[in-house]
């Protein structure tokens, strides 16, 4: 039930960003100047959805929850939980719109928000791509080589994760 709770917003979520594009493609074809004068109220309404935006859960708290089950994940299942060990210790900076990292450090594996200074690699794409990656259903290689992310520092730092993702892979499918 709580499955398809997730997967139904997932697909909620994908919609709405497909609508927000639109939104601003429109704008961006037909200026704000135009749109104004056509439609007075929609800058009013636009305020009206960057608050709403603004009204949803915390990030901070789904990204708890997801720690938390990695934590647990790790302890359950001894692949994925020796993959982390074998990585010993990396941090990698995910540069999205708001950004995030991976860091593991003492066998533990933590995603939160921001940036860490002294991380040795940066992987840059679009947010679904570097899901994609991390979670093991887009190969982290051919997604570099194709151009759906860039990695700018140490690559070393970067593959470290291939065997992460791997053990993802299998315990998402």
């Amino acid at each position: 039930m709580l499955l398809e709770k997730i997967n139904n917003l997932t697909d909620l979520i994908d919609r709405l960003m497909m609508e927000i594009t639109s939104i601003i493609d429109t704008i961006k074809e037909n200026g704000m100047e135009k749109i104004l004068k056509d439609e007075p109220k929609i800058m009013g309404n636009l305020f009206s959805l960057v608050e709403k935006m603004n009204n949803l859960p915390n990030i901070n708290d789904l990204l708890d929850v997801i720690n938390e089950s990695i934590d647990m994940l790790a302890k359950e299942n001894k692949e994925f939980g020796q993959s982390i060990i074998d990585i010993s210790n990396a941090a990698v900076n995910f540069k999205i719109i708001d950004g995030f990292y991976l860091l593991i450090k003492d066998a533990k594996m933590s995603i939160a928000l921001g940036e860490l200074e002294d991380a040795p690699v940066n992987i840059a794409g679009n947010a679904s791509t570097i899901v994609k990656v991390l979670t093991g259903k887009i190969d982290a290689i051919e997604a570099f080589t194709s151009g759906m992310i860039s990695i700018e520092g140490d690559a070393s730092e970067a593959m470290k994760l291939l065997p992460l993702q791997e053990s993802m892979k299998r315990l998402i499918e």
